[in-house]
C-alpha cells in the first residue's frame, strides 16, 4: 500500500498510463489489415466511477466504412447536392482501467522481487526479467480482449473466429481479466525470476523441517 501511495503521488501512474497508451498505440494501431484501432481517454460516468479514469479502446472497419462512404455519395449524386456530410460508422469500444489491468499486478510482482533475500545484483537482473515477462503477458491478455471485442460484431467482418479458436479466446478473455489471475501470474513471473535451482531445494527443505516438528 505504501509503494502504491508513492508511485500514486509522485504521478508514476500518469506516466505509466502514457506508457501503456503509447505501446499499443504502436503495436495495434491496426487490427489484421482491415481494423483501425483508436486510444483515448474517458472518465466514468456513473457517481460511483466519475473519478476513475478509463482507457477507451475503439476499433472500425475500413470494409464498412468504405462501403459506407460510396453509399452516400451515391446517394448524394442521385440528389443533386451534399446531402449527407458525416457518417456514423458503426464501432466496437470497450474500456480498460489502467491500475487494475496492469499497475496493481505490477506494484505487487516489483514488492516482491525486492523483498526477495537475494543479493542486490540478482533483485535488479531479477526485477528486470519479471518486468518484461509481466509485459508480455499484458501485451497477450490485451491481444485476447482486442480480438473478443472486434469478433463480437459480426458486421464489422474483421476476422471470423469459428470451432476451437472461438472457443479458446472467449474462455481466455474470462479468465484473464478476474484480477486473481493477474495475481496468479505475478507470483509465478516472481518465481521464474527471482529463485534458482538450489532456492527451491532450501524451500523444500524448509517445509519439510516445518512438517517434522
Amino acid at each position: 500500500m505504501v509503494l502504491l501511495g508513492i508511485f500514486s503521488g509522485l504521478k508514476g501512474d500518469l506516466a505509466y498510463k502514457s506508457f501503456i497508451m503509447n505501446c499499443m498505440k504502436t503495436m495495434h494501431s491496426t487490427y489484421t489489415e482491415d481494423g483501425q484501432v483508436v486510444y483515448s481517454y474517458e472518465m466514468g460516468k456513473s457517481k460511483a466511477m466519475e473519478m476513475t479514469e478509463y482507457m477507451l479502446v475503439t476499433v472500425t472497419s475500413k470494409k464498412v466504412q468504405k462501403m459506407m462512404e460510396q453509399e452516400a455519395e451515391k446517394i448524394n449524386k442521385q440528389a443533386g447536392f451534399q446531402k449527407i456530410k458525416k457518417l456514423d460508422v458503426p464501432q466496437a469500444r470497450f474500456r480498460l482501467e489502467i491500475w487494475e489491468f496492469s499497475l496493481v499486478p505490477m506494484i505487487l510482482l516489483m514488492v516482491l522481487v525486492l523483498a526477495t533475500p537475494i543479493s542486490w545484483k540478482r533483485r535488479i537482473g531479477s526485477l528486470v526479467i519479471a518486468l518484461v515477462l509481466f509485459h508480455l503477458f499484458l501485451w497477450f491478455k490485451y491481444w485476447v480482449k482486442l480480438t473478443v471485442e472486434v469478433n463480437r460484431h459480426e458486421w464489422m467482418k474483421i476476422l471470423d473466429l469459428k470451432g476451437f479458436w472461438k472457443s479458446f479466446y472467449l474462455y481466455a478473455n474470462t479468465y484473464l481479466y478476474f484480477i486473481g489471475t493477474s495475481l496468479a501470474i505475478v507470483i509465478i513471473i516472481w518465481m521464474i525470476s527471482c529463485l534458482r535451482k538450489n532456492d527451491f531445494e532450501k524451500l523444500s527443505e524448509a517445509f519439510t523441517n516445518l512438517e517434522g516438528r
